[in-house]
């Protein structure tokens, strides 16, 4: 049952006629390993690298198949999502300061106000409305430390 062409072949340890592995060999360190660099090592040496690599490209592929096809279109097209993105992030980061920023104003308006007017009229109602928005200020606080907590364990 033994074909011709299999009796002049050895076998490899790992199962695989000798010449096709070496064309393996040959074309792992051909593609990792500068041809010059092999030429300068010794026999012995040039066989264990080039085994060594045929066996890391049966294991592992040494590219992704997908790298292969990317042309300098997709590339520039993904620098030009980037870009987009980049500057989306940009106007959203400034349009939450503005709204943070509003927010300030609108409770130090709030506060000037009823310290102006309100005090002189009718103290206890000022303390009690201080009082108020102060505990509503340190739950607001604590509830975005407890998110941010939150958010950090995840």
């Amino acid at each position: 049952m033994s074909g011709k062409g299999q009796d002049s072949q050895e076998t490899l340890p790992n199962g695989a006629p000798s010449d096709s592995a070496e064309d393996d060999q040959s074309d792992a360190a051909d593609d990792l390993i500068e041809p010059e660099i092999l030429e300068k090592l010794p026999p012995e040496a040039k066989k264990q690298i080039k085994a060594q690599l045929s066996m890391m490209s049966v294991t592992a592929p040494l590219q992704n198949p997908l790298a292969r096809k990317i042309t300098p279109e997709h590339i520039s097209r993904i620098i030009d999502l980037s870009e987009k993105d980049s500057t989306n992030a940009y106007k959203d980061t400034r349009a939450s300061r503005r709204f943070a920023f509003g927010y300030v104003l609108i409770f130090l308006g709030l506060f000037v106000f009823l310290t102006i007017f309100l005090t002189p009229l009718d103290k206890d109602l000022y303390q009690s409305i201080i009082t108020f928005l102060l505990t509503f200020l340190a739950g607001v606080g604590g509830g975005f430390g407890v998110k941010s907590y939150m958010d950090r364990n995840r």
